[in-house]
């Protein structure tokens, strides 16, 4: 199976093309510079597996949220090549994309967080569950709550309520994951470590390769509808409207 995924909703533009066991992820760091850095990173990571546009099984994106501009040019991009060739697209959130980060540890449960700035984050939680492929365990993540824009404040309250209701039994343990870890660390651990007997915490950022990897599993588990696109369906995840139309609707 070959896979193009790309994520644009940070900073960093990432770019990874799965060719049966061969995966090569190449990436920038600058975020004015996506338009101009996204095609050459995609030509260089297909010369290195010596594949075009055309071999691809599939192409992947993150939709957000994210950086509004970033997730626009990732999803321009998508479209383009899925327009011009008719290959599928699988459309993932950028918080998916984070929780599904391998960490090597049990936790049953799954908070992922992106700085929103302004003492905002973005936010979802996953219960993480694994299906039998085979004779492997494929990890599958059940929503238990949608991708939220929030002050850290609400977005605790609101995590709370939602993992409360879960009943959990007092074995369970939760990691919690993203790009900003460091800043609001003890602020959960501070509202949770009641529920769970162990909190697992990774300061990490998005990474194209967890795209790649969602899409292959959740092909091969038939776990994939929900993220099936096409050009004319793809479109952005945001949560919260821009900083512009925020501004316009206050002058309104």
């Amino acid at each position: 199976m070959n896979i193009l995924g790309i994520d644009t909703s940070t900073k960093k533009a990432n770019v990874c093309i799965k060719n049966d066991d061969k995966v090569i992820e190449k990436s920038i760091d600058n975020e004015v510079t996506h338009s101009e850095k996204l095609l050459p990173l995609i030509d260089e990571a297909l010369k290195e597996t010596s594949l075009n546009l055309s071999n691809m099984d599939y192409l992947a994106c993150s939709i957000g949220p994210g950086s509004f501009t970033g997730i626009r040019i990732g999803i321009a991009t998508i479209k383009a090549f899925a327009k011009v060739l008719n290959i599928p697209i699988f459309a993932v959130p950028s918080l998916d994309i984070l929780a599904y980060e391998d960490t090597n540890d049990d936790s049953e449960y799954v908070i992922s967080i992106m700085d929103a700035k302004n003492n905002r984050i973005y936010y979802s939680v996953y219960k993480q569950k694994y299906l039998k492929y085979y004779s492997k365990s494929l990890k599958i993540l059940e929503p238990l709550l949608s991708p939220s824009n929030d002050v850290i404040e609400i977005a605790l309250e609101k995590i709370n309520s939602v993992l409360f209701n879960e009943n959990m039994n007092s074995s369970s343990s939760l990691k919690i994951i993203g790009d900003c870890i460091d800043t609001y660390e003890d602020s959960f651990i501070n509202k949770l470590d009641y529920l769970f007997n162990n909190i697992y915490t990774y300061n990490t950022q998005l990474s194209a390769t967890n795209l790649i990897n969602i899409v292959e599993n959740y092909i091969k588990l038939g776990y994939d509808e929900n993220y099936k696109k096409d050009y004319l369906s793809l479109d952005a995840l945001y949560v919260r409207p821009s900083q512009a139309e925020r501004a316009k609707q206050n002058e309104l």
